[in-house]
Formats: structure tokens, sequence, C-alpha cells
């Protein structure tokens, strides 16, 4: 083991997805540095992710749009860094930006992939990452940046990717239960997640119309309650299923934090959901979903969770992955593969089990 004083410095991924991806990478570095002050570097969108796992001792918070916008900011950013006397840093994203600032800190040990001709400036620790790592999933690509000091990380692979990624304390079920009675939800009735909407861009969007199919066939058939999650950016989305609905259901986007929505997913019986933020979190805190790939490849991206509880569907065509924002082709046809029958017996075997 490390040196128990050590201060470590992880710098997260700027994605609520990715932020859950990196927490086996943070267990990882928890079991090296045994005692080790471990602070976090974060957006502010994906700091309750780091608070609700409980992992990290502190958070400092990396606001670019406001208060560490620009190079003014970006100095008073590097000083609150300074203070803390931390020895080394782990760089989880690629970009220039990440690995500028710990060099900037005068961080001793700065470590990270070399992407980008990063190591020539600012990492002075640094490995090329493995040939196959589109081949694997995201997780392994984050614990490969722990690697980089540590080649003996594999000794600890099997524990810190144990499933679920998350586990909350006794007392998640009861806050869920106060901030569903706040938002008028009936905690009594079984509930049906919905999360509609992705950040990444409308390729990853099934459509409103077979969410809508699927879940007034979900709330026949269970008597189920049907709530949808997403952030205030989700909105349009969220209106565009619930106008296409029968059953009454509740819109929770940009109603909640996202830790309020982590409490609140726990009273799922099953979420259906995109490759989403969303869809990261619930197989990280063990909730049975179902989850639907257009443009991306969930062999790199899919729900790291029990294999028991997460079914993916995807449309297996010549175009499926592109990886695109938008379908370059004009006809989503990898969206319109996935019908609603297989995507409600995919529910359905999860909620029977």
């Amino acid at each position: 083991m490390e040196n128990p004083s050590s201060k470590i410095l992880a710098y997260s991924p700027n994605w609520v997805g990715d932020a859950i991806m990196c927490i086996p990478a943070l267990k990882a570095i928890r079991k090296v540095y045994s005692g080790c002050d471990l602070y976090m570097l974060a957006v502010p969108w994906v700091k309750e992710v780091y608070e609700f796992s409980g992992i990290p001792d502190y958070i400092i918070t990396y606001d670019r749009r406001s208060l560490h916008r620009g190079l003014k900011g970006t100095y008073k950013l590097v000083e609150e860094i300074k203070q803390h006397r931390i020895t080394t840093s782990f760089v989880f994203p690629n970009s220039w930006r990440a690995a500028l600032i710990p060099w900037l800190a005068k961080i001793p040990t700065r470590a990270g992939l070399s992407r980008r001709f990063r190591q020539l400036f600012f990492l002075n620790s640094s490995a090329k990452p493995e040939k196959d790592f589109k081949l694997k999933h995201q997780v392994f690509y984050y614990l490969s940046v722990v690697k980089v000091l540590h080649p003996d990380i594999h000794k600890y692979e099997a524990e810190v990717t144990r499933t679920p990624l998350l586990s909350p304390g006794a007392d998640t079920k009861e806050m869920g239960l106060v901030h569903a009675e706040r938002l008028r939800l009936k905690p009594e009735k079984p509930w049906l997640g919905l999360a509609p909407g992705a950040q990444y861009g409308d390729a990853k969007l099934w459509w409103p119309e077979s969410f809508a199919n699927v879940a007034d066939r979900v709330a026949k058939e269970y008597d189920a309650q049907i709530v949808i999650f997403g952030s205030a950016s989700e909105s349009d989305i969220a209106r565009r299923v619930m106008s296409r609905m029968k059953t009454r259901c509740v819109d929770l986007t940009g109603k909640t934090s996202l830790k309020d929505a982590m409490l609140l997913l726990h009273h799922c019986k099953v979420l259906l959901t995109n490759d989403s933020g969303l869809m990261h979190v619930g197989a990280a805190l063990g909730i049975p979903l179902v989850a639907i790939f257009g443009s991306t490849d969930p062999i790199h991206t899919g729900p790291f969770g029990d294999p028991g509880k997460t079914v993916v569907l995807e449309a297996k065509i010549g175009c499926h992955p592109c990886f695109k924002r938008d379908c370059p082709l004009g006809h989503k046809q990898c969206m319109s593969e996935i019908r609603p029958d297989d995507v409600f017996e995919s529910i359905k075997q999860l909620w029977e089990k």
C-alpha cells in the first residue's frame, strides 16, 4: 500500500454516465492508497454522483461556466487546488485542459493516458490506451488510468467492479419516500420509470410514440404508475411521450436534482431507458432495466450491472453503431427496428422475476 498520508486528486469525466463508469477506478485508488485523502475535481452536474457514492473525502467543484470561466477563473481554481498540497493526480478525461490544470497546480505526480500529445507537456506518468480498449467496457478504460502508476491493479479488478457499483445507505428508501410524497407520487403502486432523453444527440433517442405505447401497456397490465425522469433539457421529449399516452403519468424532468432522482429511482420496478446518464445510474443502483441502443455500442458503454437485471436491445443492421449525434442516413432505422412488442416482453420478463 502507498503512504496513507497521501493526498490524491482524481479529475472526473464530465458526463453523468462517465462519472458512474469511473466509480471502479476510484474504488481501486482507495485500495492502493489505503487511508489517503481522496479529492475529486468535478463539474457541478456530476458532483452529486460522487456525493451519493461516498467514495471521495472532498469534492472540488470546477464551475467552468461561471466561477472558473476563462484565464482568471482557471487561476482561481488552480490556487484552490494548491492549498490542499496534493501529491498525486489521476486525470480521467482525455482533453488537454484536464491535463493542464494539475500541471498548473504543480502536483508532483500527474498520471493519465497518452492522448493528444498531453504526455509531452503536462503528464509525467502516462501510458498508451490498450489497442482493444473499444472492445471492452469503458469501466476498464478508466481503470487503466490507475494502472499507469499501479500495473498490478488487476488483482483488485474483480472486487472494484462488483455490481451494483453503488451501495446506498439503509435510509435511502425512506428518503426516497419523503421525496415521493413531496412530488405527489404513489409509492404504494409499482413504478415503471422512463428515461426517454439522452444528452449526446437525436440518434440515441427511441421514438416517443414507442415509449408511450410500452408505458400504456405496462400501466394496464400491472396497474403501474409511470414516472418520467430526466433533466430540464429533456422536458420537451417527455412532453412528446406524454402527449401520445392514454395513461396518466408523472413528469419529473427538470423537477429533481440528480441526487433526488437517484433516491426516487429505487422505487422503480423496472426502468426503460435510452443510452443515457440515467441508464448508467440505474445499472449502478441495481435497478432492473431495459436499455435501448441506436447509434452507440453497448459493448463499450452499455449498462454495467447485474446481467440478470439488465436487458439491452439493439438493431443488428449494417450501419450500427455509427456513433453519430444525428443519423447520417436520415432514417434512424436502428431505432425503428426495435419494436414496442419486444420491449414490452423484455420488461415483462424483468417485472415478473
